[in-house]
Parts: structure tokens; sequence; C-alpha cells
């Protein structure tokens, strides 16, 4: 089989890698090819020794690029031993493993220890190879590069509203619904609770959408921990909107749609179960909320 492969670590999905999916779809079916990804399957920035870390995880990344025509996403761990391969290299391994008749990539791609080979050096490489290198221009949302750093950033300070133009999609996470405190069903808030596998977000309370078994709710959700009532542990937890069942050990998708408040200290459960009041009226009319009573 031969195959068209698309380049990149991907630690997340956006616009900018969408298009590069496209292209290496398009180019595959006219080579008579198959479309696929070469990545890493672990976290090659903690690696690397680098402070950064992916947005998703291995699993919802190919649930991700599957999802865009890609026929397979072969990977390798990250080891320190492989990322010290120099560029000619790392280009021979996916040569010899893989057998390429092309290679897609963004261009700002590099490769190779020290991410020494550019643009220029893999050309060099696939002409002497006799394999294609479709390069695709980078993408701009206005006058914002469309590329990892930037989103992470928009995560960081909780702009999941502007996140949502750069990958096409809401940000979400996934997780399985696990026992709670039940502090907030006493006062008519039951919630769910996940412990995500990953997650890369501002601390907060956001607007939000659960899918649940193909159905779509709105919630508030709360990331972080619950001063108010004395938890430190770091949960995401939601109230879901009018709805009604179990959920207990079901697996969930929560939508993040907008930023709503930062998480206070409130002086009693009272004042935090009318400020959930307030917050939920915020997620039924699209206003903003109303702050009642913190003890900052």
């Amino acid at each position: 089989m031969n195959y068209v492969v698309a380049l990149g670590f991907f630690d997340l999905i956006h616009k900018g890698h969408i298009s590069i999916f496209n292209k290496t779809v398009e180019l595959a079916k006219k080579m008579s090819a198959s479309p696929v990804v070469f990545t890493f399957s672990n976290d090659i920035y903690k690696v690397l020794g680098k402070k950064s870390s992916p947005i998703n995880c291995f699993s919802e990344r190919v649930k991700l690029i599957s999802e865009q025509g890609i026929d397979k996403v072969f990977s390798v761990e990250g080891t320190k031993d492989f990322l010290s391969k120099s560029g000619e290299n790392f280009l021979q391994y996916l040569l010899d493993n893989y057998n390429p008749v092309a290679f897609v990539c963004g261009e700002d791609y590099r490769c190779g220890k020290n991410a020494e080979f550019g643009i220029d050096e893999i050309k060099k490489f696939c002409d002497r190879h006799n394999i294609l290198l479709e390069v695709v221009p980078l993408l701009n949302h206005g006058e914002q590069k469309i590329g990892s750093r930037l989103i992470k950033n928009l995560l960081k300070n909780g702009q999941v509203d502007e996140v949502f133009h750069h990958l096409g999609r809401y940000y979400q996470i996934k997780g399985l619904v696990v026992d709670g405190r039940k502090e907030g069903r006493a006062f008519g808030f039951p919630t769910a609770n996940i412990t995500p596998e990953c997650i890369y977000l501002k601390e907060g309370v956001y607007q939000t959408e659960i899918l649940i078994d193909g159905k779509e709710y709105k919630a508030v959700t709360n990331v972080g921990n619950h001063p108010t009532i004395g938890d430190e542990v770091y949960n995401v937890e939601s109230y879901i909107l009018d709805f009604d069942g179990n959920l207990y050990h079901k697996e969930i998708t929560v939508k993040f749609i907008r930023f709503l408040r930062k998480i206070y200290k409130f002086k009693d459960k009272e004042t935090l179960f009318t400020q959930i009041e307030n917050d939920v009226n915020a997620v039924k009319t699209g206003n903003e909320t109303t702050i009642v009573g913190e003890d900052k």
C-alpha cells in the first residue's frame, strides 16, 4: 500500500490542521494511495523538558483526525532517542517504514533534532527519493495565525468563545460520571461530576453544553475546586438544565461555550446556590451572570 502521509504532532486539532488533512485526502485520491497521519503517541513536550502540554489526549486526537477522512494514524512513542534523530534520519525512518508517495505538512513544519529541517531541507530529501511534498499555507483568523500556541493562551484565559473560531468547534472534554458530594442535590441542583483524562482550561464557571446519548443539554459547569464548602478537589462539575436521569458511570461530553465567572468563596452554601441560580439564568437568557455576596 502506498501512503500520502500528513506530518505533525497535532497536539490539538484546529482549522489549520484540518486543512492539512483535507489536502492529504485530496492528494491520496489523485495518487490512488491511502491518506494517513504520522504523529507521536505521548507527550513529547515533557520528554523535551518544555512547560507546555498537549491539549487533546492521544485517543482524542486519533478520533478527531479520523473524522477528517484519514484512513489511519501511525504513531510512535517520542522517546529521547527517537527525538534525537537528525532531520535526514527521521525522514529516512518514514521512508523505510511507511512507503510514502507524498508528504503533506504546514509551511511552518520542522523535524529532526533541534528542529533542524525546515521545508527547504525536506524538499531536497523528497526530490532525492521521488516523493511529492505538498506544503499547506498557514491559516489566519482575522490578523492572527491559527496555531496551537495562540489557542493554548486563549484556553488559559478562559476565552472559549474565541477558541471556537480557531478550532471550528467548541473546546470539549469527555469523562465518566462519578459519585460526587451530593451537596447540590439538597438545593435542587444535582450535578454530574467527571475527572477527565486531560483538560487545558482556566479554572472558573462556564456556560456549557452536555452531550448525553446523542442529545445536547444546556449546563453550568464548574472547573476547579469548591472553596465555599471547603472542598479543594479539582474536578469538572456540571448542573444540567432540563435533565432528569441517572448518569453515574455514563460517559458524557462537555462543550465549553463561554466563561461566566471566576470561582469565589461565598460566605455560606445558601449564598453559593443563589449564585448558581443566577448562573443558570444567565445560561437561559444569554446575559451576563450577576455576582452576589462573595467573600473575596
